[in-house]
């Protein structure tokens, strides 16, 4: 199909939203080896990515995965379950996926980000260790794709901040949107769209695997 125009299809609340500052409410933090990790969980990219672009807006399709290794000897004295049960095999898996966002680049091409990522997990059972490995290297993989959109998606974490990275947009095909008058009546669904699921005993919380990349904040 040829281009005819280099006008951006994103709407100018989406790319305000986009660039505007993470709410730290939906930063997560733990330690590792004494140091404090920032990352946004893998539920949360999934949420955002629904909200600027919609449903069916866009596709997320892991293209390859595989183990990479597995490792069946006890490695760890503290990982048995409550008989005294060591948490044996460990597994790791490399997943490859394929973030598309539809019809938002120059003259409404898609735009299409690809990364690759590996996640390890130890438990009781070859299979739900596998499983959970290949999970865990997937979103993993998803959230490296989803930080090529900016700062709502982890971007600025790399920066140790909550604030928006990209700061300005030379494109003109996207300049010219934030320059577009926002209607007041769509001002309260900006605002809504960099929050945070506010009921944390029932937000999602089966898929939480950790940036590979997330970035040391203390």
């Amino acid at each position: 199909m040829a281009i005819t125009s280099n006008r951006s299809l994103l709407r100018p609340q989406q790319i305000r939203a986009l660039m505007g500052r993470i709410n730290p409410a939906r930063v997560a933090t733990r330690r590792v080896s004494g140091r404090e990790l920032s990352y946004v969980e893998a539920w949360d990219i999934k949420a955002a990515l629904i909200r600027m672009f919609g449903f069916g807006g866009f596709s997320a399709e892991v293209v390859e995965s595989q183990i990479v290794m597995v490792r069946s000897q006890q490695t760890d004295p503290t990982f048995v379950d409550d008989k005294g049960k060591a948490k044996t095999p460990e597994i790791s898996a490399q997943s490859t996926v394929r973030l598309t966002i539809f019809g938002i680049g120059p003259g409404g091409q898609d735009a299409v980000y690809t990364e690759t990522a590996i996640g390890s997990n130890s438990g009781w059972t070859y299979g739900d260790t596998a499983d959970n490995a290949i999970k865990s290297a997937s979103s993993d993989a998803l959230k490296r794709c989803a930080t090529y959109l900016g700062t709502q998606f982890g971007l600025s974490l790399y920066a140790k901040t909550h604030a928006d990275v990209v700061n300005i947009l030379l494109p003109q095909w996207q300049a010219d949107a934030l320059v577009e008058e926002v209607h007041p009546d769509t001002q309260s669904a900006l605002d809504r769209a960099t929050t945070v699921f506010e009921d944390p005993d029932v937000a999602p919380s089966e898929d939480t695997a950790d940036l590979p990349g997330e970035q040391v904040t203390a």
